[in-house]
């Protein structure tokens, strides 16, 4: 499928020009000159808007969506270990992913195109991200001493086996 955005705002360097974006399925083609044979199917009115890259989210915990909300009166410790944390550790990772599939939506929505996520579900950010067609970082989340070194080197060995 062939878009075209026409008369749009695009930022060049400190300047901004208007031009025409040219896409063929889902891919920019070319900004300002039109691509050798570019017919449009369908041609979206870029008057008064400007085009810029997606937004990048450099942290974020997307598997935690549905927890949005959870303790959030309490002193970020008293959060983080009496609230989040045992509830993280009854979570399954088919509510990961989903909860992941859901953070995803709403970067998306918001107009982010990646994030890096310390998650703790080996795999189902990423499966998220694949399934809305999001770039992203990963790496497993390390927190916390209980178990010492031994759960750390299990959460590393989570790391090396997700592959990040």
């Amino acid at each position: 499928m062939n878009l075209l955005i026409k008369d749009v705002r695009v930022p060049y360097g400190d300047k901004t020009a208007i031009t025409n974006i040219y896409i063929t399925d889902g891919i920019i083609a070319s900004i300002g000159a039109t691509p050798n044979g570019f017919v449009p199917d369908e041609t979206i009115d870029g008057k008064d808007k400007l085009a810029i890259p997606t937004f990048i989210n450099a942290h974020t915990h997307d598997y935690m969506t549905i927890l949005r909300g959870v303790a959030d009166d309490l002193p970020f410790m008293e959060w983080l270990f009496d609230g989040v944390i045992p509830r993280e550790d009854k979570m399954t990772r088919d509510q990961a992913y989903w909860s992941s599939l859901l953070g995803c939506v709403e970067m998306i929505k918001r107009g982010t195109g990646t994030f890096c996520d310390m998650h703790m579900f080996g795999g189902v950010s990423a499966k998220a991200a694949l399934d809305c067609g999001m770039r992203a970082v990963l790496g497993r989340g390390l927190v916390g001493t209980e178990g010492g070194q031994l759960r750390l080197d299990e959460h590393y060995a989570e790391m090396e086996q997700f592959g990040g």
